[in-house]
């Protein structure tokens, strides 16, 4: 069984059967057996660690339970009333159907299922494509609770994040599991801090790399070239909602995988991997620019600056070739047979950017262990003399123009993504190599020797995060930062192939371990080399190997898909009797991350409105987290005798309240729900947090808004701002006026929550903001914020 029991009151006694595997909760006079045989249960209620400590005495807080079954489903993380999004891992045989069962305590709760109001809180939801979301809505006492279910592909393996921090830096994270099999499957996706995809993309018996933003507005990826007509790969310029816009390859040229820069007017810098016209037992790492246009402006070769080695010569003439070549090992030896040949891939370029103002690209090969930085741009537009492709430095390798002054490895071995960071620093995932051959590539050592980095190379096999400070007037590397996995002793993880790193804004370095296959992505505190956070594939697939992900990226990813809206009935243009009973089967959908939030319709308790004759509108609609809303209104006529036309007054107020809430890092509740009910959960583990309660009118004039907001308590301080303008003092009393408010105008109200001496983990306070017209207590609406001590004080 997966997830986790919590029953209010005494702490739960669990006990696993040695006979069955079963667990048994005995809590006072409460048990239950819990077979590990039936679907995922996923269980919770409030767990009643310490006293409750609000401003008045409140009532129970509703216990919600969440089951999620089907063929071969399983789901993660475990259910928490505080989490909002988890995933169903499916098998072919799950067949697009997932069985949801949720309930709540409150005898006057409802759930809603898919968009729909269920009765019994069960529901099969079929025609589930991947991707897509199951939204769970329960709504009780607390107010609303939002959950989503995301479909899985199938085979996308359980991902888990064993350290999950507060001091993560906040996004989602691209990558693209792979795990580097011949017919494996690879996925795209962007996942959250639970590694529960908001995007994901199955890519059926083919490859997807370099998954990343374009930096203005959407994404790109690299997936196999399956057009019959040309070789490698193609990058995939996907939209912001990520559908693909187009597909685009070098021209004349095989199209390689490993990176790519793509410009807003289309313009790029993409590689190509090209046999030597001259001798084909050699290939050339090859770039390619390409204006907007289409026109080929710029084309760099490697053989023209790393001189590869003549397999025809000998004796002399070959060592001296060998010597007088950048390949760190220019022949390699078959482990089986003892053969020599001559290494065909003898830079294999892996990562490239432009920097120093786009004058110059640096690049990354791994069979010369250098990072090089080369003129990319022409001699006229220059000032140091050099002309476009010329070599502006090595770092690394069997010539590097600089000294390693404290590195006592040298500097990179068959390295990978290399970047320049803001302060001129270069950092890189040294992956390392084996010694004297691994058999995969048969790769020989390829490190430089410390003692003679023109001589033999050395095997060095753990792989090593680095940072180095360069001088180039004197020549100087000095290595400022290096990281290896684990800290703590241990052998260090050893990444064969591929990886990469990230400087992220705030300082941490996201690093993707790839061939190291111990975790997929770590986040690396920027001052004290914590594990702030680790994605890993929790092998729950049955699969003998983990996924890893070429590369890993941090970006906060926007919910650009609006929701769908299904309405099977009634028919558009149906015609129903006067007086009948007819039930609306609507379904709500979305997918994009924000979570579906509001599915409403103008029929009363889901039965349409037959009461009078004539032609009459059913609307749906239906809002996610994002804010994206969809309607769709279908129109029907109710015959019978002629209805006496209704007598309707004039509005006397036509203004209309909106209390919508955000918890830290997500998104905004409520936005259209009028109901009091729309409520977030956040949690207090450092001395403050703030939630945001955005009040606006969506009525049709403007009206004034009288506004009244919980006091703290004695564990935890409430204090509310508008703008900088402390104004707790009035909305405590319920006197903070927002006067003329203009249709459609908003004011946010900063509710800064802090904890106090007095406080404990565990401790608990429901805040609750109130807004309404004034004299008009009908015409209101209320959020309120569910904040939750925990840790000491930090």
């Amino acid at each position: 069984m997966r997830g986790w029991v919590r029953i209010r009151g005494e702490p739960p006694l669990l006990l696993r059967s040695q006979q069955n595997g079963s667990l048994t909760c005995r809590c006072g006079l409460v048990s239950s057996v819990i077979r590990t045989a039936l679907p995922l249960l996923l269980v919770s209620t409030a767990v009643a660690v310490a006293p409750l400590h609000t401003a008045a005495t409140a009532a129970p807080e509703p216990d919600h339970s969440l089951v999620v079954s089907g063929t071969g489903v399983a789901t993660y993380p475990a259910f928490d009333p505080d989490v909002e999004r988890y995933a169903a891992t499916t098998t072919p045989e799950t067949a697009g159907s997932l069985t949801i069962t949720a309930t709540t305590t409150d005898p006057a709760g409802r759930i809603w299922i898919d968009g729909a109001p269920d009765p019994d809180g069960t529901a099969t939801v079929t025609g589930l494509e991947d991707g897509d979301e199951v939204a769970v809505f329960i709504d009780d006492a607390a107010g609303r609770s939002v959950h989503a279910v995301v479909y899985l592909p199938h085979g996308f393996p359980a991902l888990s994040t064993p350290v999950a921090s507060p001091g993560a830096t906040p996004g989602h994270v691209l990558i693209t599991p792979n795990r580097f099999a011949n017919g494996s499957d690879t996925y795209e996706a962007a996942v959250d801090a639970r590694g529960v995809p908001v995007f994901v993309h199955a890519n059926r018996d083919s490859a997807s790399q370099d998954f990343k933003p374009t930096g203005f507005g959407g994404y790109t990826v690299f997936r196999d070239d399956v057009s019959g007509d040309a070789a490698g790969s193609r990058l995939v310029q996907l939209d912001r909602a990520f559908e693909p816009i187009r597909e685009i390859r070098n021209i004349g040229l095989t199209t390689d995988a490993h990176d790519a820069i793509l410009r807003e007017d289309g313009s790029r810098i993409m590689a190509a991997y090209e046999r030597d016209p001259a001798n084909h037992d050699r290939q050339n790492a090859v770039l390619q620019e390409v204006d907007a246009a289409g026109d080929v402006v710029r084309t760099w070769n490697s053989a023209d600056h790393f001189a590869p080695v003549d397999p025809t010569l000998t004796g002399d003439a070959r060592d001296a070739a060998i010597a007088a070549t950048d390949t760190m090992n220019p022949f390699v030896t078959n482990p089986t047979t003892g053969a020599e040949t001559m290494r065909l891939d003898y830079a294999h370029i892996n990562s490239w950017e432009l920097v120093d103002g786009d004058q110059n690209l640096l690049l990354s090969f791994r069979h010369t262990s250098s990072v090089v930085k080369i003129a990319w741009s022409d001699a006229e537009d220059r000032t140091d003399g050099r002309d476009f492709g010329d070599v502006v430095w090595r770092l690394g390798g069997k010539f590097s123009d600089f000294d390693f002054t404290d590195d006592p490895y040298a500097g990179p071995c068959a390295q990978h993504t290399a970047s320049q960071l803001d302060n001129g620093n270069i950092l890189i995932f040294d992956n390392g190599s084996p010694s004297p051959t691994n058999g995969l590539f048969n790769d020989a050592a390829m490190c430089p020797d410390p003692a003679d980095p023109a001589g033999e190379p050395v095997g060095r096999q753990f792989t090593r995060i680095t940072e180095y400070e360069l001088n180039e007037r004197l020549g100087t590397a000095r290595l400022v930062w290096e990281y290896t996995h684990p800290v703590d002793g241990g052998p260090e993880w050893f990444a064969l192939f591929a990886g990469g790193v990230n400087r992220l804004d705030n300082g941490n370095t996201l690093i993707s371990w790839a061939s190291a296959r111990k975790a997929m992505v770590t986040e690396v505190e920027a001052v004290t080399d914590e594990v702030v956070w680790q994605l890993e594939d929790d092998r729950s697939h049955g699969l003998s190997t983990p996924y890893f992900s070429y590369r890993a990226v941090k970006h906060q990813v926007a919910d650009a898909i609006d929701p769908t809206v299904v309405l099977e009935a009634p028919a558009d243009g149906a015609v129903l009797d006067l007086g009948s009973t007819v039930r609306v089967a609507q379904q709500c959908r979305d997918r994009g991350g924000s979570s579906l939030q509001q599915c409403t319709s103008t029929a009363t308790s889901g039965l349409l409105d037959t009461s009078r004759s004539g032609p009459l509108t059913l609307q749906v609609v239906a809002v996610d987290g994002a804010g994206n809303r969809t309607v769709v209104t279908r129109g029907y006529t109710v015959s019978g005798p002629p209805s006496v036309p209704p007598v309707t007054p004039a509005p006397a107020n036509p203004a209309r309240p909106d209390a919508v809430v955000r918890a830290p890092g997500g998104s905004w509740v409520g936005d259209g729900q009028y109901d009091g009910r729309q409520r977030v959960r956040t949690t207090l583990r450092r001395a403050s947090t703030t939630v945001r309660v955005r009040l606006q009118n969506d009525g049709g004039t403007s009206t004034d808004l009288r506004v009244r907001g919980t006091s703290g308590s004695r564990a935890v301080r409430v204090r509310y701002f508008v703008g900088a303008e402390d104004v707790t003092r009035q909305v405590r009393r319920g006197r903070l006026r927002l006067a003329e408010m203009a249709a459609g105008e908003q004011v946010v109200l900063k509710v800064k929550v802090s904890r106090r001496e007095a406080a404990r983990s565990g401790d608990r306070l429901r805040i609750r903001v109130r807004a309404n017209v004034p004299g008009r207590p009908d015409l209101d609406d209320a959020v309120q914020a569910v904040v939750r001590v925990r840790g000491g004080q930090r």
